[in-house]
């Protein structure tokens, strides 16, 4: 069990600094559900004038690195844009992924290249001039802006909204976590957003169930009374689990304090537009007032911890939380706000190593463990 969470990300450090994503996990497709900060559909950042539809998602500054006898299946040349390469791939045999050189690159300008599932397991990213993306069957389109949404056709069907698919053991992610808890082996674990406790904090307590000798915790952590009242129920007959009705952290210590800041941020890979993102952030953290639950920490650790809470302060619950666990779970990392810049300093971080990571699992996730 641990060889396999070990091979599933063996961890690809280089210069462009790529971190490993499993790419045989079939991309999962959700129906719509009203935003509420907690982006659970396919995401990434709007790009000007881009169109990620039928299946293809973009990655501005990506890499997906492969060759001719590992990956690459075909190659064009004087293609004329990565839609246009996107398109191949979708029109080519095998084809799962591809990456395009743009004449920011400075050589092979117009080159595209598409790749089979077999191509390296990692993705760079920082690779100027080069945008990738991956083929899903996902119909998920991404809104035009500027001159292409002036000249776009209207559509009689809403922009996808987040999904409220929870993580659960029928789920990659789920079963990844509940792998984890028995393989390292762990006996206490914070959990951050927990929402009704039907998704993840279920999969966590019957992980923990079977821990050898008791002794083990939960501590959930959720900001809405409603969901709170309905996790505290659903947790009560475990006195080890712990609920907690509060945002994790306070407004003021936000990392990002305007939404244009956050909304430019190169970790911002909402695929929303802009209107969407903002409303989420009107209606969150955003308005929260008094201390956050882990600004009052004091002595407390963990052996592990799983960020999936607000959308804008996975980073803050990060920094809250790395010192005091050996093991960071983390949800919406590659097509998200949320965990992204997280999952970008573990990556960077000679401390940890990545046992899991899939970019097809909702808007993506990882696992680290401390060395």
């Amino acid at each position: 069990m641990l060889l396999g969470l070990l091979i599933a990300c063996a961890l690809a450090r280089g210069d462009e600094g790529g971190c490993a994503v499993r790419y045989d996990d079939p991309a999962p497709t959700c129906g719509g559900g009203e935003g509420d900060g907690k982006a659970r559909g396919v995401g990434g950042a709007e790009r000007e004038g881009e169109l990620a539809d039928g299946g293809c998602v973009i990655e501005p500054d990506v890499d997906y690195p492969g060759d001719e006898v590992r990956g690459d299946v075909d190659m064009g040349t004087d293609v004329a844009s990565p839609r246009a390469c996107c398109e191949l791939c979708k029109t080519t045999e095998f084809c799962r992924f591809w990456t395009f050189s743009t004449p920011e690159r400075g050589r092979q300008a117009n080159y595209c290249w598409l790749k089979n599932k077999n191509v390296k397991p990692y993705r760079t990213s920082n690779a100027v001039g080069l945008v990738s993306g991956y083929f899903t069957e996902d119909k998920t389109q991404r809104a035009p802006t500027g001159a292409a949404k002036a000249n776009a056709p209207q559509r009689p069907w809403p922009l996808r909204t987040p999904c409220r698919s929870a993580i659960t053991l029928d789920d990659a992610f789920g079963r990844a976590i509940a792998d984890t808890v028995r393989a390292y082996p762990i006996r206490s674990v914070i959990e951050i957003g927990s929402w009704d406790g039907t998704g993840s904090t279920t999969v966590l307590m019957q992980a923990l169930d079977n821990v050898a000798g008791g002794g083990q915790s939960l501590t959930c952590v959720e900001v809405n009374p409603e969901r709170h009242a309905a996790l505290a129920a659903l947790t009560a007959s475990r006195p080890w689990v712990r609920t907690v009705c509060s945002q994790s952290v306070s407004r003021e210590t936000m990392a990002y304090q305007e939404f244009e800041q956050m909304w430019r941020s190169p970790y911002n890979r909402l695929r929303y537009e802009k209107d969407v993102v903002r409303q989420w952030w009107d209606v969150g953290p955003a308005q929260a007032t008094g201390p956050g639950f882990l600004e009052t920490l004091t002595t407390e650790k963990w052996d592990a911890a799983l960020i999936d809470g607000c959308e804008f302060c996975g980073i803050d619950d990060f920094r809250l939380l790395r010192d005091r666990v050996r093991v960071m779970m983390l949800d919406d990392v590659f097509h998200a706000f949320k965990c992204s810049e997280a999952h970008d300093l573990l990556c960077r971080d000679p401390a940890w190593a990545c046992i899991w990571s899939s970019v097809f699992v909702r808007n993506g996730a990882s696992i680290w463990v401390r060395k």
